[in-house]
């Protein structure tokens, strides 16, 4: 039986995480329009910004990717709700929670699975 209260409150949680993700973002983009409208002469602090930059998207790229993948997963093309049976390499399980990087599945013994988005995207899975 799927629980509509649990999941409303799953994805209410993870809109909140992916707004906050929206939020930096947002900060960042203001940040940079506001030096431009005040006109101050920031290259040389951009030559150091862009050095940084270019290390963080080296450092980050893998979990930007992973992230994006996620939400892609969550909110377009999942294949489950909360409270759902189905069946996942082989194995009977119910989906407990639905977050942003990762799903939590209760087996039938009562044992958890923590499995990452990304990789359920990949996976063949059977909704009963």
């Amino acid at each position: 039986m799927i629980s509509l209260a649990q999941s409303l409150q799953d994805i209410s949680y993870t809109i909140g995480k992916l707004d906050r993700i929206m939020f930096a973002l947002g900060a960042v983009i203001f940040i940079f329009i506001a030096l431009l409208v005040t006109r101050i002469n920031f290259a040389k602090t951009l030559m150091s910004v862009y050095t940084v930059g270019i290390a963080a998207a080296f450092i980050f790229k893998e979990t930007a990717g992973n992230v994006f993948d996620s939400i892609i997963m969550v909110f377009c093309t999942h294949h489950y709700y909360t409270g759902n049976q189905i069946i996942m390499e082989n194995a009977g399980v119910e989906v407990n929670q639905i977050g942003l990087l990762k799903t939590v599945f209760v087996c039938w013994d009562v044992t958890k699975w923590f499995a990452p988005n990304m990789l359920l995207v990949q996976k063949f899975i059977i909704n009963l």
